[in-house]
């Protein structure tokens, strides 16, 4: 916790982009709160998880318009972790990774078409919004 409180979290911050010191911060205090589990098939899982979500978390940066106060989130977390807070602390740590899935969901969509009503949709037909390439000589 101490060493991810005391990095700068953007490497640009007009450009909301993050910095490597504070990326590896992040994973590894991540990492430390998952470290009294002892199955290694659970810890696996969590890493491939983590690091699947980092891609998106990494480019939602510039594209978020939510301010947070992530040393709060974590604080809190870390505190009710070291408090053995079991209940205080999963709560915590879903609405901090919940928030983070808005972020990314909210970045990603941002500037999509809503997706078409179902019943339009004949089977087997695709809606690609018009924001998305198409493959060359595809009907538009």
């Amino acid at each position: 916790m101490h060493r991810l409180s005391h990095t700068p979290v953007w490497a640009d911050k007009a450009a909301r982009r993050y910095s490597e010191e504070y990326a590896r911060a992040h994973e590894i205090f991540h990492e430390a709160l998952a470290a009294g589990c002892d199955s290694p098939w659970l810890l696996h899982l969590r890493a491939t998880l983590y690091n699947h979500s980092e891609r998106y978390r990494a480019f939602s940066g510039p594209l978020s318009k939510v301010d947070r106060d992530l040393d709060r989130e974590h604080r809190e977390i870390a505190e009710a972790t070291l408090a053995r807070d079991s209940e205080r602390a999963v709560k915590l740590m879903n609405q901090h990774l919940q928030m983070t899935t808005k972020v990314i969901l909210d970045s990603v969509l941002a500037g999509r078409e809503p997706a078409p009503d179902s019943a339009k949709a004949k089977p087997g037909e695709a809606h690609l919004p018009e924001s998305l390439p198409r493959k060359r000589g595809a009907p538009a």
